[in-house]
């Protein structure tokens, strides 16, 4: 089976779960093709792109960000489909003719789908499903198209446009939710509910190897992690209010903070450390590769996950398996992710007593954070192995070819 992925920017430091997905396709047996806008502009990098050679199966769009460069790009594309696919070419024109900023944009995009035979194409987020949904409605993309929503595209739509994605619903032969949460919002939204499947991203918990707890009674030095972009939807402020709070509790310990990731809020946040007076217990590691994530978790005691708003939370799952206790809010998908009591303790969004409440209790609780790093393990491991979701996810494609 011949599958296209299509995505924004690839690769992307914060999207490993699309990765994980690629590369287990293609362990499948499966041949794989990638098209995306533009290559990620991080100077790291995962190692698994080298191990898969997956630049080598990646089509950029390079489409200009002018509107003069996109007219002209597009004229360049038409002339291209027109001489190379002549039958394609009138319904695309149609479509430029009743909407022209789609016919745009069509136009721009067209190329690499009409070169590429596939079995399935698989779009990820909102805006890129959508985009396929308009080439599919030209006659460009016939292939069965599967359009997986992760939660910032719902958000986005609740929020502004309740009929965004009315097109793409009709078009897309599968709809894949990353929770329960996000497939409420996509049948909400207008999706059609037997289109629309709850699949889970795994995780390859062979590259997790769990630490034995480090909190004791004796224990002087305590490491919090999180890992989020900094934006405000994934609650660091409310995290550095809480660890403040843990701060000066244990005056007899010495709390470490780090906070991997990178984004807009980097600035409101050193300077929400420095009003707190604790930047001497609090690092912003700045964004890492996933190798580094990992590491961080090695050193780390308990994971920390202050999100105001999650679609799922892939990071929750990783820190599971490398048996780090949990704190995090009951939102989105979160509680999908963990093992609400057994491997985290869930606080309400937003409640700076609750999550400060809940890291003192696993600090001064040597056995419980042992019972929630081995209980979260064990949870990765039935629920959220990687080899059987991906398995699960070729058996979708082939129930819709």
């Amino acid at each position: 089976m011949k599958v296209v992925f299509v995505v924004r920017n690839f690769p992307k430091l914060t999207e490993t779960f699309i990765l994980n997905q690629i590369c287990g396709v293609i362990d499948l047996g499966n041949e794989v093709k990638i098209i995306a806008d533009k290559p990620s502009d991080k100077s790291v990098e995962q190692s698994i792109i080298q191990e898969y050679e997956l630049k080598k199966h990646t089509y950029y769009h390079d489409i200009p960000s002018r509107p003069s460069g996109k007219v002209y790009n597009a004229a360049l594309q038409a002339a291209s489909v027109g001489c190379n696919y002549p039958t394609k070419l009138k319904p695309i024109i149609q479509n430029q003719w009743n909407s022209p900023k789609n016919g745009v944009q069509i136009l721009s995009r067209s190329k690499p789908f009409l070169e590429n035979n596939s079995d399935i194409i698989h779009s990820h987020f909102g805006s890129v499903s959508k985009y396929c949904a308009d080439l599919k409605q030209s006659g460009v993309i016939t292939s069965p198209l599967v359009a997986s929503f992760h939660g910032i595209g719902v958000r986005h739509a609740l929020n502004t446009d309740n009929h965004v994605y009315h097109d793409l619903f009709q078009e897309a032969d599968l709809i894949l939710a990353n929770s329960e949460s996000i497939r409420n919002d996509l049948i909400r939204l207008g999706a059609n509910g037997q289109k629309v499947n709850i699949h889970y991203h795994g995780i390859d918990t062979r590259k997790f190897t769990p630490k034995e707890p480090n909190i004791r009674k004796d224990t002087k030095n305590i490491t919090i992690l999180s890992v989020g972009r900094l934006t405000e939807e994934k609650g660091h402020i409310d995290g550095l209010e809480a660890v403040s709070e843990i701060i000066s509790e244990y005056k007899k310990n010495h709390i470490e903070y780090r906070i991997v990731g990178g984004g807009e809020l980097k600035y409101q946040l050193e300077r929400k450390i420095s009003r707190l007076n604790i930047t001497d217990n609090v690092t912003l590691c700045g964004p890492m590769t996933h190798e580094g994530v990992i590491e961080e978790m090695e050193q780390a005691d308990i994971f920390f996950h202050p999100s105001r708003n999650e679609g799922f939370g892939m990071v929750l799952l990783e820190a599971q398996a490398m048996g780090l206790p949990i704190v995090a809010t009951d939102v989105g998908g979160i509680p999908e992710a963990v093992d609400d009591d057994n491997s985290a303790l869930l606080s309400p969004e937003g409640n700076i007593e609750s999550m400060s409440s809940d890291l003192s209790t696993i600090i001064s609780s040597p056995d419980l954070a042992t019972k929630l790093s081995k209980n979260g393990r064990k949870y990765i491991k039935e629920k959220y192995s990687m080899e059987v979701l991906n398995r699960e996810l070729v058996e979708l494609y082939e129930s819709i070819i």
